[in-house]
């Protein structure tokens, strides 16, 4: 689980610092016993990324709803990655088409 701080405190365990707005990784027991103690806030709920899946789900669910620079941005981390020709030919249409 991942938790946001939002009390400065130092952790008995590892005895690293958190500072406010940095995020917590931990048990769920450990993360329940801090937010008794107010140091860390809610769970945070990863979103998962368009790009997670085979090729044939993230084309589905990359279409020309989404606007030139988030195509860009899904391009150029698909570049960084995975590097899955068929996601990146099908992008590189969706730009051009634009």
């Amino acid at each position: 689980m991942k938790v946001k701080v939002i009390k400065r405190f130092r952790d008995k365990h590892t005895k690293q610092v958190y500072n406010i707005d940095s995020v917590y990784e931990g048990s769920q027991s450990r993360i329940k016993e801090l937010q008794k103690l107010k140091f860390v806030g809610e769970e945070i709920k990863e979103q998962p990324s368009l790009l997670d899946g085979n090729v044939q789900q993230t084309k589905n669910a990359i279409t020309s709803e989404l606007g030139p620079y988030e195509l860009n941005q899904l391009l150029h981390e698909e570049k960084q990655d995975k590097k899955r020709k068929g996601v990146i030919e099908h992008i590189e249409s969706l730009l051009e088409s634009e």
